[in-house]
């Protein structure tokens, strides 16, 4: 692949990126639309990784993983539905009255009504470099999965993004420099420039 045909591979990626901060910024975003938005595409393009896996090399490890990765994911809704519970406490000096059983599904579902681009562009970002290593990769070193290193880095960023919120200095600058960390398509950039 020559460099011109590189550089076209990865205009697509960015122009997603640019295209969510843009609407971030026109939607004004918060901390926890943002949370529950990188909690949701984790869990939509890791059960993709996982079926592609499946399909591609093993259907009963692949079933385990997808067991592990919605036990995980159920246990980390829990803790984001507390840390948002107690920052609201702690910003309005009461607990609200909602169930956490109808709340988690009410967050999520709300996170994906308002921030709904974010999983189109995210798509766009993501997928194809998820569906490639799915393909090929051994889950022998769990530092070796795509997913399970892009899975690490949006939980570390989504307790940054708690952390912030309670201290109160969840700004414009904080909540756009979590979404470049973990949006922007940093490894297809690198790719291009190797080429």
């Amino acid at each position: 692949m020559n460099a011109q045909s590189s550089l076209r591979s990865i205009w697509l990626p960015i122009l997603s990126f640019l295209l969510t901060a843009i609407i971030a910024t026109v939607q004004h975003w918060s901390a926890e639309d943002l949370a529950w938005s990188f909690w949701l595409a984790g869990l939509m393009w890791g059960t993709v990784y996982l079926l592609v896996y499946m399909a591609a090399q093993d259907r009963k490890a692949g079933a385990i993983y997808l067991f592990v990765l919605y036990f995980f994911y159920f246990i980390f809704g829990g803790f984001l539905y507390g840390a948002f519970e107690f920052i609201h406490r702690e910003m309005t000096g009461h607990w609200s009255d909602a169930n956490i059983v109808i709340a988690i599904p009410q967050a999520i579902a709300q996170a994906a009504r308002n921030n709904w681009p974010f999983f189109i562009f995210s798509a766009i970002t993501t997928l194809p470099d998820y569906i490639l290593d799915a393909r090929t990769v051994n889950f022998v070193d769990m530092s070796s999965p795509l997913y399970a290193r892009e899975g690490f880095k949006m939980m570390v960023l989504i307790f940054i993004l708690t952390g912030l919120t309670l201290m109160e200095v969840v700004g414009f600058f904080a909540l756009y420099a979590i979404l470049l960390i973990y949006f922007f398509p940093w490894g297809a950039v690198r790719n291009a420039l190797r080429r």
